[in-house]
């Protein structure tokens, strides 16, 4: 997925920089504290959270099946400023809206639910 791709060059460009050195542990990160989010869809809204400047570089988190947001709280500490993290619970996981009884869940069903949060976040 791209953004793994993309996560994997950040820690990567990172770990050649030499992410754990003395010089780094000063380095500025994006804020430890997440800002809540909720995105509105015809069936009710995508919750998730959000670090660092809203200007910033994008990076999308999605979780996989059965898990939520939380399981990228781990990558803000490793995140330098000027990105901005964004951690989704997709539909019917974590904080978010269940879709409606009789619509089943699908891995296709993605991109209509991704398509809508890029649009909202102007991303």
């Amino acid at each position: 997925m791209l953004v793994a791709r993309h996560m994997r060059q950040v820690l990567r460009r990172q770990s050649v920089t030499g992410l754990l050195s003395a010089e780094q542990t000063s380095r500025r990160g994006i804020s430890g504290t997440s800002e809540e989010i909720r995105i509105p869809v015809p069936y009710g809204h995508i919750a998730g959270k959000a670090w660092g400047d809203p200007k910033g570089w994008p990076i999308l988190g999605l979780h996989g099946w059965l898990d939520n947001a939380v399981t990228h709280d781990h990558l803000v500490p490793l995140l330098s400023e000027g990105y901005r993290l964004v951690c989704l619970d997709q539909p019917g996981h974590g904080l978010s809206s269940h879709y409606p009884a009789g619509m089943n869940y699908k891995v296709s069903d993605a991109f209509t639910f991704l398509r809508r949060v890029l649009d909202h976040l102007k991303w």
